[in-house]
């Protein structure tokens, strides 16, 4: 087939999908949450990272956002495709992440905004040590994160223990973080660790 002929049909295509002003509009709103489907409860197992992304709704959106975070240095990529998973109709990323280096959630905040999107919440499952710096409790990840924590189940706390702690980082504040600092976390679910 030549590429003049080629061209025809994607134009062809092209006209038929455009059918009066109202084909002037994307055929998605990526500022507008999906209304197909009532997202599941978000389970984070550990080595990931659960990223509510609102705008991704198509498998257009989904493959531009892996594109654009697919280089990050801290996922694994033995795991999903390369290392995320989309969840389209939740609105939702899934990051494999490497166990023995932090996750810089500017980077993945960054990357989402550079595609479009806005980066809601992430949740997160860490496992580490608690410790104090005045009256703030603090938990220690194994790759040298440190993140400030807060909610009822922190209450709980106490320094020197070793949990694993589900929680949530709000995008803002991820997209602005200063890294000399802990990253601030609503617990959600604390676990002990032998």
């Amino acid at each position: 087939m030549s590429a003049h002929a080629i061209r025809l049909m994607l134009l062809a295509v092209w006209l038929a999908g455009s059918a009066g002003p109202a084909a002037a509009k994307p055929a998605h709103d990526h500022h507008q949450p999906s209304k197909s489907a009532t997202p599941a409860p978000i389970t984070v197992e550990p080595n990931q990272a659960v990223i509510e992304v609102r705008g991704m709704v198509c498998s257009y959106c989904s493959f531009g956002l892996q594109k654009r975070m697919g280089k990050l240095p801290f996922l694994d990529t033995s795991k999903f495709e390369q290392g995320i998973h989309s969840d389209i109709y939740a609105q939702r990323v899934t990051l494999a992440l490497k166990p023995d280096q932090p996750l810089d959630l500017a980077k993945v905040y960054a990357a989402i905004k550079e595609g479009g999107y806005d980066a809601v919440t992430a949740h997160l499952r860490v496992d580490g040590t608690i410790s104090r710096q005045g009256t703030q409790m603090i938990l220690r990840s194994a790759s040298g994160q440190s993140f400030a924590l807060s909610g009822d189940q922190a209450k709980a706390l106490h320094e020197g223990q070793a949990v694993s702690v589900q929680g949530q980082v709000d995008g803002r504040t991820a997209a602005s973080h200063d890294p000399a600092q802990p990253i601030p976390m609503t617990v959600t679910k604390v676990e002990g660790r032998q």
